[in-house]
């Protein structure tokens, strides 16, 4: 398969390759337009000749545009393009940063039964959107979940999805075995049909490697492996590590289970039993007391709750999760000697030096029905940051209209950021505006701020209010810029970009 680095398939300039398969290779890409890093996925030129892989090609596509849930790889655009004297077929799509659970495991070891739970409830809750636009993805395994930078996990390659039920032609059919033999259902290896308990067998099978650092069959070969899938009966999870939390190994025990009725029957039954595990988990110390995926899961509301009703509440559940992450590394990021930057970058809630003089617009005050009102505005701003959607952060401030002005200037700066990612970009200049003019923290400035009034006003045609926050950045230390760089990329590449431009 050749190399396309360097060459630009409409509005998408190629940078480096990512990764490649048999069917096609993902290249790390800038879309030009929205100067925003992506990731696309090139069909090989030898297949882009055959109308059957590119009806397939073109299938994956159509399948994951359907879904919009934050825990699935965003797809933005498929196209082709004369590349080589070959017209390519590509899925421009999302770029998660942060590799695979399968690359995870093997730099950092096992997962914790803590981090187990938390990956178990983000694809649990991202395929039980799936299953209600009727689709099964068929290819569940670790290198099909990735993470983005904060540790969350969203499923990538729909390729073998189809839907349950459907009367146009099908993509796979009955008869046919498709997917990757370690991890598959023993109806889908049959050829059998499938439907959304397939994607929970492989989800086990792929919690159970992940917990114990082998699947439960291995083989010399597809056959063998497809063979114990059918026949053997799996060890159980405690008995390959004998450590596992007793809630958490009956979860993925059933997940594998042969027959499909003796698994959950679907994502909502299995998120309720991970709920139940979670509580079971802070009572015995392997889950946190409070905030994050605990609190979430096990909280009073969360039975009639969990089913994502609208984009944004889906944002909201699965955001959420991401809360869960270890208190060492809080930690480690409040004690950075950059403390002043990342204070900026993750929206702390409590910053040195009041912040004061910030008057929201009234049209940006109207929060949404659906955002849950909390007791204090730390918690509210807590609630919007993990649910980052544009009603949760107007939440902070119509529901707290009194509050200091540090806690409505992070949910201005969070606001604009977040109508800026949905490429909003009146809004986020509005809220941008809202804004002490030098962004100020109290000990500095915001660079993030800065970088973002550079690209919503350079892409909204305010050539002059752009150069004025570019000037900002080009007054900050090298290495704030760099530490920037890495914790904001593709912020900080758009603004670079844009500065360009302006010259």
């Amino acid at each position: 398969m050749d190399d396309l680095t360097g060459h630009r398939l409409n509005d998408y300039q190629l940078l480096r390759q990512l990764g490649r398969g048999a069917m096609a290779a993902v290249y790390l890409a800038e879309q030009q337009s929205l100067a925003r890093r992506v990731a696309v996925k090139v069909l090989a030129a030898e297949l882009c000749r055959d109308q059957a892989y590119v009806d397939r090609f073109q299938h994956e596509a159509r399948s994951a545009a359907s879904l919009s849930h934050p825990g699935i790889v965003q797809v933005y655009e498929v196209g082709s393009a004369e590349a080589e004297g070959v017209r390519r077929h590509y899925i421009a799509q999302e770029y998660v940063p942060g590799g695979t659970l399968g690359r995870e495991m093997q730099r950092h070891g096992l997962l914790s039964p803590g981090r187990m739970l938390e990956v178990l409830w983000q694809v649990g809750s991202a395929l039980a959107a799936a299953s209600e636009r009727g689709l099964v993805h068929r290819d569940i395994k670790p290198d099909n979940l990735m993470l983005d930078r904060s540790g969350a996990v969203k499923v990538a390659d729909f390729g073998l999805a189809r839907l349950v039920e459907t009367d146009g032609p099908r993509m796979t059919q009955v008869g046919v075995a498709m997917g990757t033999p370690l991890y598959m259902s023993p109806e889908q290896i049959e050829g059998r049909e499938v439907d959304p308990r397939s994607d929970l067998y492989s989800l086990g099978v792929t919690a159970y490697q992940l917990l114990t650092g082998d699947p439960p069959f291995k083989g010399d070969t597809p056959l063998s492996v497809a063979v114990q899938h059918l026949n053997n009966p799996p060890e159980p999870v405690a008995s390959r590590r004998p450590e596992t939390p007793a809630a958490l190994a009956v979860v993925i025990d059933r997940l594998i289970a042969k027959k499909p009725a003796d698994r959950y029957q679907n994502a909502a039954e299995l998120l309720e039993a991970l709920a139940e595990a979670a509580r079971i988990g802070q009572s015995e110390g392997w889950v946190a007391q409070s905030g994050g995926l605990s609190s979430t899961i096990t909280g009073a509301g969360f039975a009639s709750a969990w089913t994502p009703r609208t984009s944004d509440d889906a944002a909201a559940l699965e955001q959420l999760t991401k809360a869960m992450q270890s208190e060492s590394q809080r930690e480690a990021v409040r004690r950075s000697r950059w403390r002043r930057v990342a204070a900026a970058l993750l929206v702390g809630l409590c910053v040195g030096g009041a912040v004061g003089g910030v008057v929201a617009p009234r049209t940006l005050l109207q929060s949404g029905v659906n955002v849950p009102q909390y007791d204090d505005v730390k918690t509210q701003l807590f609630h919007a940051k993990m649910a980052d959607t544009p009603d949760a952060w107007r939440a902070v401030l119509d529901k707290f209209p009194e509050a200091d002005s540090t806690y409505h200037r992070f949910a201005l700066r969070g606001l604009a950021l977040c109508l800026l990612r949905r490429d909003d970009l009146r809004g986020a200049a509005q809220a941008l505006e809202s804004l002490p003019p030098s962004g100020d923290l109290g000990s500095g400035p915001d660079l993030v701020v800065a970088a973002a009034r550079v690209v919503v006003y350079e892409r909204l045609g305010e050539r002059d209010q752009a150069r004025t926050a570019g000037a900002t950045l080009s007054a900050a230390s090298q290495a704030e810029l760099d530490l920037l760089r890495q914790s904001a990329p593709e912020l900080i590449d758009g603004a670079d970009a844009a500065r360009q431009r302006l010259r």
